[in-house]
């Protein structure tokens, strides 16, 4: 102990007074500081990716709902119309987590961490970074489940552009990466690389919203419509983060149209 204490003592002396040796030892000193610090905020920025990625997620959702308030503005301007407050906050956006995802079944489902605790109902869109993802099925107060787009009973109603035509959208079953667009009349002009987008039209999703483009297609001569096969926009098999969609009016427009049914 007396020698270790002396040696310690030695050392002191040596580097506080001769200016190489406590120029090298504080030099030393500091990147072994610097290493020391840099990896612990290496595994703090590790451990802090969670909360992160949530934060993010929930940036997405607010810029999402601000772009489509920008869209919606431009639409109603262009066209002259009267862009009401309630109309340019149509659609509002919650950030959801997928806990479970098959892609390998007929009628495919997604699960995600929230439910009606959280605002969650039946019947509303769900959407991710590349577009169309499904329609919430089932809520509980904690979960729900999202029909997904690969499930061959789910129909999206759909436009393509550039020819504006309204047709829909449907699984075949096989190919997670692709699906059907059905109803194209043989006397729309059609090209491989046309997008596929939501019409708006079902009230769930935002309309434009995308689908996917044009892989394919084939007309015989006794064809009515098209043959059409679409790669989809979204990756199914690395689903995580995804957006439930509500639309703020869908009440509104579901009452007036069963006005109009009662008065038929």
């Amino acid at each position: 102990m007396l020698f270790l204490i002396l040696e310690m003592i030695c050392f002191w002396l040596i580097v506080t007074k001769n200016s190489y040796q406590s120029i090298a030892f504080f030099h030393s000193s500091n990147r072994a500081i610097g290493a020391l610090y840099q990896n612990k905020t290496k595994v703090n920025n590790y451990f802090e990716l969670s909360r992160i990625n949530e934060e993010l997620v929930k940036e997405n959702a607010a810029l999402r709902a601000a772009l489509k308030v920008s869209e919606a503005s431009d639409y109603y301007w262009t066209h002259e119309f009267s862009a009401d407050e309630a109309r340019l906050k149509q659609f509002s956006f919650t950030p959801v987590r997928v806990v479970n995802n098959s892609i390998s079944e007929y009628h495919n489902y997604i699960t995600i961490d929230k439910g009606s605790l959280d605002g969650i109902k039946p019947n509303e869109g769900v959407i991710g970074p590349y577009g169309v993802i499904g329609k919430v099925k089932s809520v509980s107060p904690h979960y729900a489940t999202v029909i997904s787009l690969l499930n061959n009973k789910f129909l999206v109603s759909a436009k393509a552009y550039p020819s504006n035509v309204l047709c829909s959208v449907n699984w075949s079953g096989e190919d997670f990466q692709f699906a059907d667009l059905n109803y194209v009349p043989r006397h729309v002009e059609m090209h491989v690389g046309d997008t596929v987008r939501t019409s708006g039209f079902d009230g769930i999703f935002p309309a434009g919203t995308m689908i996917g483009t044009v892989e394919e297609f084939e007309l015989t001569d006794q064809d009515i419509f098209y043959n059409i096969k679409v790669r989809l926009s979204t990756d199914f098999s690395s689903l995580s983060y995804l957006y439930v969609v509500e639309n703020n009016l869908e009440e509104e427009q579901l009452e007036v149209e069963r006005l109009t049914e009662e008065k038929k």
